[in-house]
C-alpha cells in the first residue's frame, strides 16, 4: 500500500504541470467563428480572432482548403440529375478507395447565433 501511494504521488508530480499547461492553453484560446474581421468583440473579448486571422496564431489553419468556407453561387456549376434517386448507398468509392458512411451531424443556432459554420453568398443559415 505504501509503495502504491508513493507511485501515485510521483506520477502526480509529473502530470500536474502538464495538466496546468493544457488548461491554461484552453483558457487562452483566441479564435471565433463569428467574425471575418481580425478582432471579435461582441462578448467583451477583444482578442478573439475571426477565421480570416486564424493563420496568424495557428499556422496549420493557414492552408488553402480550410473550413469554414464561403461559397459564391455565381461561380458554382450545379449538376443535380441524381437528386431524385432516394436510394442512398452505405458505401461510396472514390478513386479506388471504398468509404463507408459512419455519421451525420448538424449545426443549428439559436436566436442570437446562426448554426452554420459556412456561408453561401455571404450569408450564414440557421442549420447546416
Amino acid at each position: 500500500m505504501f509503495v502504491k501511494t508513493i507511485v501515485f504521488f510521483i506520477n502526480a508530480l509529473f502530470l500536474l504541470p502538464t495538466t496546468e499547461a493544457t488548461c491554461k492553453a484552453a483558457e487562452e484560446e483566441s479564435w471565433s467563428y463569428h467574425s471575418e474581421k481580425n478582432v471579435f468583440s461582441v462578448h467583451n473579448s477583444p482578442h478573439l480572432l475571426g477565421p480570416s486571422a486564424w493563420g496568424q496564431s495557428y499556422p496549420t489553419c493557414n492552408g488553402k482548403e480550410q473550413s469554414p468556407i464561403s461559397i459564391d453561387t455565381s461561380n458554382v456549376a450545379a449538376n443535380t440529375p441524381g437528386l431524385a434517386d432516394r436510394r442512398v448507398p452505405r458505401t461510396i468509392e472514390v478513386q479506388g478507395s471504398l468509404f463507408t458512411f459512419q455519421q451525420l451531424h448538424f449545426h443549428w443556432g439559436n436566436r442570437s447565433d446562426s448554426g452554420s459554420e459556412h456561408e453561401i453568398d455571404n450569408k450564414r443559415y440557421d442549420l447546416e
